[in-house]
């Protein structure tokens, strides 16, 4: 199961760090690993930005990666980025296609224009409920409970 790392900004900097195990589960090296991120449905990989740090901190299984989600890396605004090891072993064994952490760039902002007019009072209770809900059901955002 991939980790879901949240939604950054586009030129922000991310940083997560995963485990690499032997077949036991002990903590082990990482070898010669390659970390890549793949956009959306994409075949295309971009490793610009995207920095491998294996046994981090001299912690022998602590990996970090680092990616620099800007344009001249080649990431874009409203996107969803996965990260897979695309060259690497762990005790012999290749580990080529696990994929260690999701995120997305500009693309699940909880408030955006369409909510700006939106107050929220006591309790969370909104002050425009019902101006709200029209205008989530005009964005196809909000869908009435069955009753």
């Amino acid at each position: 199961m991939s980790t879901y790392l949240g939604d950054i900004t586009i030129g922000d900097t991310l940083d997560h760090k995963f485990t690499s195990v032997d077949s036991s589960g002990v903590p082990t090296a990482l070898v010669s690993g390659v970390i890549s991120a793949y956009v959306d449905n994409s075949t295309t990989e971009i490793t610009a930005g995207v920095t491998l740090t294996a046994s981090f901190d001299g912690r022998t299984g602590l990996n970090h990666v680092r990616v620099v989600a800007t344009p001249a890396n080649g990431f874009a605004a409203g996107t969803n980025i996965q990260l897979v090891i695309t060259t690497g072993t762990v005790s012999g064994a290749s580990v080529v296609g696990y994929v260690i952490g999701l995120f997305s760039i500009n693309k699940r902002t909880p408030l955006d224009s369409a909510w700006s007019h939106v107050t929220f009072g006591p309790a969370g209770r909104s002050r425009r409920s019902g101006q709200w809900q029209y205008r989530c059901a005009e964005l196809g955002r909000y869908r009435k409970p069955d009753r």
